[in-house]
């Protein structure tokens, strides 16, 4: 058990967390690149619900459980890629698999015994890699954390994209029309709705739609996510419409 009890609230032992996790994920092959990104994916996500949670002012209980659900959101994309190969979640949904490892296998409990705690890091995880959050199945206080999250995995999401060479490692084209429609619309992408290369790059800019936090826009200006991806393409002529809009966006939305 990895609690500490302090007048009355959990303050979870992060550092203790985290080597639990190294020993849970360990016998995955990490000399596959997939895995070994998934690793520090994981790692910075949790740095990120940190960073995320001391901006709201959230007290020490909330920023050492933002810490653990950042750490754990992507359990199941170990076993995923040891057993598919692959990111897609049409044939297996990480997010399901991580909850069945963590839960149904009583693994969470190597991290906490306290349930209002475990209720809130499922329901995070539950509602990730959804299009939306089912607001109905979490109180107040879960739904807190599963924007939280979204926020900090998306944040990510975008610096990989401009930082990894594998992603977006593919010839650039135009996107299809129903999703530039819908990425001026500001709606994110439906993956369904891919057809194109260019719908391929829209799905991971149209995420900044789904951003709930001033902190989390003002990160992308201040690390220039967007910038970063922009600059890494050839055919500019292509793209430049696609990234006017998401700036246009992200401006409107730090007015």
């Amino acid at each position: 058990m990895v609690n500490d009890i302090r007048s009355g609230n959990v303050i979870l032992n992060i550092d203790l967390c985290r080597r639990i996790f190294e020993e849970d994920v360990n016998h995955y092959d990490f000399n596959n690149q997939r895995i070994n990104q998934r690793y520090f994916h994981s790692i910075r996500v949790m740095d990120n619900c940190e960073s995320l949670a001391i901006d709201l002012g959230l007290d020490d209980e909330k920023i050492s459980i933002a810490r653990l659900v950042g750490l754990l959101h992507d359990y199941g994309r170990f076993y995923q890629l040891s057993k598919l190969g692959t990111l897609s979640d049409k044939k297996m949904d990480h997010a399901l698999i991580g909850a069945k490892l963590l839960f149904e296998d009583g693994l969470i409990n190597k991290y906490t015994t306290d349930k209002r705690v475990q209720n809130i890091i499922l329901k995070a995880i539950l509602n990730h890699n959804t299009l939306l959050i089912d607001e109905n199945s979490c109180n107040e206080e879960e739904l807190l954390f599963c924007k939280l999250l979204r926020d900090c995995d998306k944040l990510d999401i975008l610096y990989l994209i401009g930082n990894d060479e594998s992603e977006l490692n593919f010839p650039m084209e135009k996107a299809s029309e129903k999703v530039l429609n819908d990425c001026k619309n500001q709606q994110m992408i439906k993956y369904e709705d891919i057809k194109t290369n260019g719908d391929k790059l829209l799905v991971q800019l149209c995420r900044i739609y789904d951003l709930n936090f001033d902190y989390s826009f003002k990160k992308i200006k201040k690390d220039k996510l967007v910038d970063t991806i922009y600059n890494k393409l050839d055919n500019k002529d292509i793209v430049k419409e696609y990234f006017d809009i998401i700036n246009g966006y992200i401006d409107e939305k730090q007015n």
